[in-house]
């Protein structure tokens, strides 16, 4: 099932029209499950040669399963985000690896809270390939 369901997302991510590619990823969580396109999901994240277009795809996903708050990886989660996305212009972070952070850590949007001083987010960041 990975190796379709990898097969599945390249499609995707490798069209050339304009269309929401996160709603069509988003699409399969009902044909292959959670579990495994979570899975392969995070094998783009952890993929140094991928794309920031990709990676900004494959959080949008996430996002939103953050808000439908099923299972995953928190720590690694954050790590990766805030490794692969860039800072918002005129900003020292990305609002959208924030927005996920500060929801999956229970945080106000608005919190002091600074994930790369989180314990658990170091140890993870610290493994990441660049």
């Amino acid at each position: 099932m990975s190796a379709k369901v990898a097969s599945m997302v390249e499609e995707i991510l490798s069209g050339l029209e304009h269309r929401d590619k996160t709603e069509e990823i988003e699409a399969l969580i009902p044909r292959v499950g959670w579990e495994v396109l979570r899975d392969y999901l995070m094998t783009i994240l952890e993929d140094p040669a991928r794309s920031v277009e990709d990676w900004a795809i494959i959080a949008a996903v996430f996002w939103g399963a953050v808000l439908d708050k099923v299972s995953l990886n928190a720590d690694r989660l954050i790590a990766l985000l805030y490794v692969r996305l860039p800072p918002d212009e005129g900003s020292s972070e990305s609002n959208l690896a924030w927005s996920v952070a500060s929801v999956l850590k229970g945080r106000s949007y608005l919190s002091r809270y600074d994930p790369l001083e989180d314990p658990a987010v170091k140890r993870e960041r610290e493994t990441i390939r660049v």
